[in-house]
């Protein structure tokens, strides 16, 4: 028996309009084809952002310069802790930008 349609008064069958939203699978086409639209342009709004010198995204924590001085800290022997402290951040920062 047929769950998803209609019958006519004749007996003849036909979809109800919502099935023919639904592809074989299941999968609602409707959401498929909207979600793919909203990346498309999610997509292309960040290009033109990025045109126009728009980055995004979180700052990084260490400046190109804190980055040059913790290294020649590092080189120097100081303790990642005491980099750390002097440049105000955590040292999982330290580790994650200079090893």
């Amino acid at each position: 028996m047929r769950t998803n349609g209609c019958v006519q008064q004749d007996g003849s069958y036909y979809p109800h309009p919502a099935a023919l939203l639904y592809s074989a699978c299941g999968d609602r086409v409707v959401h498929i084809i909207e979600r793919s639209l909203i990346r498309e342009r999610t997509v292309a709004g960040l290009a033109v952002a990025r045109e126009r010198g728009r980055v995004g995204g979180r700052p990084t924590a260490l400046s190109p310069a804190k980055k040059r001085l913790a290294k020649k800290m590092r080189a120097e022997g100081t303790p990642m802790a005491e980099i750390a402290e002097v440049l105000e951040v955590a040292r999982s920062t330290l580790y994650r930008h200079i090893g």
